[in-house]
């Protein structure tokens, strides 16, 4: 039986398919923090196929900006594609143990429609250019893609 990490980092490599995935774990869960040593270094945390890079410095002065605009342990949707910046969003949030829902961008709509509906998330992570946008409130821009507020309650999520 995998347990819950296991399973979401094979959910990642079904995602970004020969990416190598870095994900801290602590007490079973999805946890970033290994020693502060570690996340204040300027050692590459995230390098993408065009030789961008992103240190484990930056993820982390992201994730604290991050956190300004979203409340803790809040449940998102990630739509998700190819691009440094989604795997970028992802590590943020896993850093601020926001509870995250994986989906391909290319998901279809009615199937995206009901697990909104169903799911009720806070927010949802997109590229900019998507139809979803026009039906929700910005709540944070970045380069390409968008953190929209669904204006739904947020949900008692175990840590």
């Amino acid at each position: 039986m995998l347990s819950v990490s296991e399973i979401c980092i094979s959910n990642l490599e079904q995602l970004w398919p020969g990416r190598r995935l870095v994900i801290f774990m602590q007490e079973d869960r999805m946890r970033r923090i290994v020693g502060n040593e570690v996340l204040q270094c300027n050692n590459v945390a995230i390098k993408d196929e065009n030789g961008n890079e992103i240190t484990y410095k930056e993820l982390l002065k992201k994730a604290e900006r991050l956190e300004i605009y979203i409340e803790k342990r809040s449940f998102i949707i990630l739509l998700c594609d190819h691009q440094i910046e989604t795997e970028e969003f992802l590590y943020e949030i896993l850093y601020l143990n926001f509870v995250p829902l994986l989906l391909p961008e290319d998901i279809n709509k009615e199937l995206l429609e009901n697990l909104i509906n169903n799911y009720k998330p806070q927010y949802i992570y997109c590229k900019k250019n998507l139809e979803i946008c026009r039906n929700y409130v910005k709540k944070v821009e970045f380069k390409t893609h968008i953190l929209l507020d669904t204006n739904e309650k947020k949900h008692v999520i175990h840590p």
